[in-house]
């Protein structure tokens, strides 16, 4: 089992000015959307199958905003150019785009594109 920083492939030391470039060049998401998603990778993840590694990058980047932001979390993310898995997996692709390592496959991204529904994940967990 390895981590899912480890088959994911990001180089997590991303600056301000890696940010700043991928905002310059797509102006949908904010660097605080680039580095957000970068630290959702970063922070503490068990060793997975690298079999369900697009699953397990998704579901932590979802725990890890709800825990971060809480009922606030649909309202940040679209304040930050975040408004569905579809600006998650453009994200992903960019940030790898800036590392050395080979990305994740097509299909890959793919599969994070339609991964969950941004109002049932973010909404329906603070609901009466």
């Amino acid at each position: 089992m390895e981590s899912l920083e480890d088959i994911i492939g990001f180089d997590l030391d991303y600056t301000p000015e890696v940010y700043r470039d991928l905002v310059a060049a797509d102006k949908r998401h904010s660097p605080r959307a680039y580095s957000f998603f970068a630290h959702s990778v970063e922070r503490f993840l068990p060793p997975i199958d690298p079999a369900d590694h697009v699953q397990a990058l998704m579901d932590n980047f979802r725990d890890f905003a709800i825990e971060k932001f809480g009922p606030m979390t649909l309202r940040v993310l679209k304040e930050r150019g975040v408004d569905s898995c579809d600006d998650l997996a453009d994200i992903c692709e960019a940030l790898l785009s800036k590392d050395e390592k080979p990305p994740l496959d097509a299909e890959d991204i793919e599969q994070m594109r339609h991964n969950f529904d941004f109002s049932e994940a973010f909404l329906e967990p603070f609901e009466p």
